[in-house]
């Protein structure tokens, strides 16, 4: 078992990015939310070291000197961090709570980072339907299209540009994608 982004093209060809074990969509949206962090995007400040997390906690080589850092140089840093060849950002529930509250208290104002909200609504703990829009689909594959170029020093850049490349396909095929 793992976690997948699919899409089912016109004609009934499948294609798919296998994004890792199930969990890994955690890490995956972490660092689309910390690529995010470091564009320079009108609501950056708000999402760095706010709503993704330093992880795996507790474990040696972890970025001791990043965590509750909220500095973009610090992100920077955090998403070309590549000990044991890992990514060490993801999304927890704390930053569940986190990102609710601040949806909450201030709306989202920049259309990339709606997206993304999106996408983590659409794959969260209390979603049913894993199956987003092709309007959604259409917008993710612009805004991951911007953000990939922040994650090309990050040990995940191979298996993020074929995320992105499915969302493409798909928004070219005038389709939804499939997350799970």
């Amino acid at each position: 078992m793992g976690y997948y982004i699919s899409a089912t093209l016109p004609g009934g060809k499948l294609i798919s990015a296998h994004v890792g074990t199930n969990g890994s969509e955690r890490v995956m949206l972490g660092l689309w939310l910390a690529a995010y962090g470091v564009a320079g995007l009108p609501d950056s400040g708000r999402v760095r070291g706010r709503w993704y997390d330093v992880a795996p906690v507790g474990v040696p080589d972890a970025p001791t000197w990043a965590i509750a850092d909220t500095t973009i140089g610090t992100a920077r840093r955090l998403l070309a961090y590549r000990a044991r060849g890992w990514a060490w950002v993801a999304v927890s529930d704390r930053n569940d709570r986190t990102i609710q509250r601040g949806l909450k208290l201030k709306p989202v104002t920049d259309p990339h980072l709606a997206d993304l909200v999106e996408l983590w609504r659409a794959d969260g703990y209390d979603s049913v339907d894993h199956t987003l829009s092709p309007a959604l689909t259409a917008r993710l594959a612009d805004t991951l299209a911007l953000l990939l170029p922040h994650l090309a020093r990050s040990s995940w850049h191979a298996i993020l540009a074929e995320v992105a490349g499915v969302f493409a396909t798909a928004a070219e095929a005038g389709v939804g994608v499939q997350l799970g």
